[in-house]
């Protein structure tokens, strides 16, 4: 089992959060010196307060880029969002400073000199910025590209670094964008990188099959060659110059010569800045630096890598099957030594293979394999022991006992007759027997489902489980020991247990199974039977043994008699409502033969049309119901706005029939967009006719010339929808029973409306068994009458 966990994690790479601690920690101890060809321009505090607050001016940066130009650098990447033009006191003003800064970019491109600006992607609506994509977990992007002016000159990158679960940067996607029309990590363009081919980092499976990718889905935006970050030290590893000592000259012109220099914000508040494991209890990493990282892992090919899922389940089970092998064949002092050179071992090979080799075998599973291992196997080992002394001792057994007590001495004995044989037996044969005898009983008394309780003769509880406890409001069965029975029971009874003439009636029964039992009621409102067989000695086999107690059983019969309510509520439904159109039909029908001409047949005819519908509404009604209260419902998203929307136009024309307008509002939550689907999880079916219900209902108890509204609210974990009318009104005594099975009312001066009293039955049905409730509020006042539905019912998680 421990093998095939080793390689199970193994081939999963580890125990994430925890071995990325590791590999932390490791990438702290493999710190080198930065090299000499990479140059960092930093926008610091000095530079801040010397040229004044953030932004400055394009001119400055004009300025800067040609010095830098001057100076014939390999390449220079400007970490600087410059997506909006130039805010200055004047038009005029801002056209210089952007013309200045896209003449100082052409001459930089005139001069050979790469130049690498960023493209910035989000995936939140941004007050600028063009939508360009969706990610592949459907988010919208958004594109701030440099002023197209900028654009023309550079190469354009993205910076975008991936952040862990834990928020620390660890890794980086080589390419972005739209195959095959990749966009260079700002690092790679700047390096000037040769074919993809040569690229480092872990591909990935969608981006590698571009054709089929551009085929499905050409709005995705994918990334690819994903690297692990080699970073060489802490903040501030690379060789960094203020902004302000390059654009005044106090840097020689020459420190730049064959150099790539990135240019960004390292002054604290300003810019980008990652936690990184390097960066400790220091500053976070500027994202500068972090490029410049990147920039020397693909000129100096540092590039870091995961150990193939293959190789780290081997690196995770090779220790593990060392430890195995020698738990067989040594002793433990040997083994327990093992397996602590086998612990440091595995930290020592995963840093080494990390230093050397840059590649990363995860190894917390494989130590907290070898950390069960020795615990294990010595529990296994013990548990064989005991197992083979439990089955000597069952040996023993000679009466068909359930849990007979062994002979100390004589096991003693058959173990050599030592001090350790002594214990286990005189322990085997006390303690451990009795404790064993009570849990088998306790346990066995438990798991019933009924409330079960074993009394002694005189009627005080011996034994009781679970289900009695709750019963008779104890906190623990064990807090009943000790109690009257007949006492306890009359503190959740309404009535007192006739305790006698149960004794009486159980006088002679031995299978609880076989008492007739009396059905009494609980306080709760709860149905209950109580059987009561005596109980004898294990050894009884006749009626004349001594009796030693009582087996008293306390039986919840609440949902049958539940179930026996419901059945004559329908019978009685099918005896009245159903039969009394029925009847009318037959005795129509019966007048027809005896004198065609009592009755029209038009008019016969319509009559008929009548009875026979209301009978289909009866029978319909009761079958939703019968649905509603079944556990058939198919759950899928649905879009709630839409389903209320079309549950009004199903209604429109009756509506306009009675003159009767009908009003939907949405209202989404926050800064919700108007249109926007409102998502829970129902049976589409059922919920859509719940809905048709309350405004047909509306529609039917609301006079002409009045509006029926229904408002759908959008909340933090919840769509609440109320439907309002201007009807009659329900008067407060009505209320509580309003959604009781054939329930009708009817005010004074109210016209007469059909139905079965079923309809808010359904609702309510069906709104709890979507987890949500609903409220009737309602007033009968001259001028403010109406009744509103409240249903409340949660969103799509």
């Amino acid at each position: 089992m421990l093998a095939l966990c080793a390689l199970a994690l193994g081939w999963q790479r580890g125990l994430g959060r925890i071995d990325e601690t590791l590999y932390d920690a490791a990438i702290g101890l493999n710190g080198r010196a930065a090299p000499d060809n990479i140059v960092i321009i930093a926008i610091d505090d000095a530079s801040i307060g010397a040229l004044g607050r953030w932004p400055w001016k394009r001119a400055v940066h004009a300025t800067l880029l040609e010095k830098l130009t001057k100076a014939h650098p390999k390449g220079i990447a400007l970490d600087l969002v410059l997506s909006e033009p130039e805010v200055g006191a004047a038009a005029a003003e801002t056209v210089s400073g952007d013309a200045t800064f896209a003449a100082a970019l052409q001459r930089a491109k005139a001069a050979g000199v790469r130049v690498v600006m960023p493209i910035i992607l989000e995936g939140k609506t941004r007050n600028e910025g063009t939508e360009i994509a969706v990610d592949s977990s459907g988010a919208r992007l958004f594109a701030s590209p440099p002023l197209p002016a900028f654009a023309r000159e550079v190469t354009l990158a993205h910076i975008h670094l991936e952040l862990d679960a834990d928020g620390i940067a660890r890794t980086a996607f080589l390419q972005e964008g739209f195959a095959p029309d990749w966009m260079p990590h700002f690092s790679l363009a700047l390096a000037g990188s040769a074919a993809p081919a040569q690229l480092p980092g872990a591909r990935n499976p969608n981006a590698a099959d571009a054709a089929r990718v551009d085929a499905s889905s050409p709005s995705h935006w994918l990334r690819d060659y994903m690297i692990h970050i080699p970073f060489a030290g802490p903040p501030g590893t690379f060789k960094t110059i203020s902004y302000l000592d390059v654009l005044t000259g106090k840097v020689d012109a020459t420190t730049f010569k064959d150099k790539y220099v990135m240019v960004g914000a390292t002054a604290a508040g300003l810019g980008d800045a990652y936690p990184t494991p390097v960066s400790g209890q220091a500053r976070a990493m500027p994202g500068v630096e972090i490029s410049a990282t990147i920039l020397d892992a693909l000129l100096h090919g540092r590039s870091l890598a995961h150990a193939p899922a293959w190789a780290n389940a081997l690196f995770t089970v090779l220790p593990l099957a060392a430890l195995m092998f020698a738990l067989l064949k040594w002793p433990p002092r040997r083994t327990l030594g093992l397996a602590a050179a086998l612990l440091m071992g595995c930290l020592v090979f995963a840093w080494g293979a990390l230093a050397f080799a840059r590649v990363w075998f995860a190894p917390m599973a494989a130590l907290l394999m070898l950390l069960l291992a020795y615990p294990l196997w010595s529990y296994l080992r013990l548990e064989t022991a005991v197992r083979f002394l439990s089955d000597e001792f069952a040996r023993l057994a000679q009466e068909p006992k359930i849990l007979p007590q062994p002979n100390p001495e004589q096991h003693a004995a058959q173990d050599g007759g030592d001090v350790l044989a002594q214990r286990i037996g005189e322990v085997r044969a006390g303690a451990e027997y009795l404790r064993t005898l009570r849990r088998f009983v306790a346990d066995s008394l438990d798991s019933l489902p009924d409330a079960t309780l074993i009394t002694d003769a005189q009627g005080q509880i011996v034994l009781a489980n679970r289900a009695a406890a709750a019963l008779l409001n104890s906190t623990s069965p064990e807090a009943l020991r000790g109690a009257n029975l007949e006492n306890r029971l009359e503190v959740v009874l309404e009535e007192p247990l006739p305790w006698r003439r149960l004794e009486a009636s159980a006088a002679n029964v031995r299978d609880p199974d076989d008492a007739q039992g009396i059905e009494v009621k609980g306080l709760a409102g709860q149905h209950l039977l109580v059987r009561v067989v005596p109980c004898y000695p294990a050894e009884a086999h006749t009626n004349n043994a001594i009796q030693q107690g009582w087996i008293v059983r306390l039986v919840d019969i609440s949902p049958i008699r539940a179930a026996e309510a419901q059945r004559d509520e329908a019978l009685s439904f099918l005896s009245h409502d159903m039969r009394s159109p029925q009847s009318s039909i037959m005795a129509l029908l019966e007048l027809h033969r005896m004198d065609p001409t009592t009755i029209p047949v038009p008019d016969m005819l319509n009559r008929i049309e009548r009875y026979a519908e209301r009978t289909l509404t009866l029978s319909e009604q009761f079958v939703q119901l019968g649905r509603a209260q079944a556990n058939s419902y198919q759950f899928a998203e649905v879009d709630l706005g839409a389903m209320l929307q079309d549950a009004v136009d199903e209604l429109w024309a009756l509506a306009q029939e009675k003159g009767i307008s009908i009003s939907l509002d949405v209202h989404h939550q926050g800064e919700g967009e108007e249109g926007q689907a409102i998502v829970i999880q129902a049976d589409a079916t059922l919920l859509m006719r719940v809905w048709l219900n309350l405004l047909s209902n509306a529609l039917k108890y609301s006079p002409p010339e009045t509006t029926v509204s229904v408002t759908l609210n959008e909340e933090a974990a919840r769509c609440v929808v109320v439907v309002r009318d201007q009807g009659y009104g329900i008067s407060a005594d009505d209320l509580p029973s309003l959604f009781g099975r054939f329930r009708r009312f009817q005010r004074p001066g109210q016209p007469s409306a059909e139905g079965a009293g079923l309809g808010l039955t359904f609702v309510k049905t069906v709104v709890e068994r979507h987890g949500g409730e609903i409220v009737a509020t309602s007033s009968t006042t001259q001028g403010a009458s109406g009744t509103a539905f409240t249903v409340t019912l949660p969103r799509a998680v």
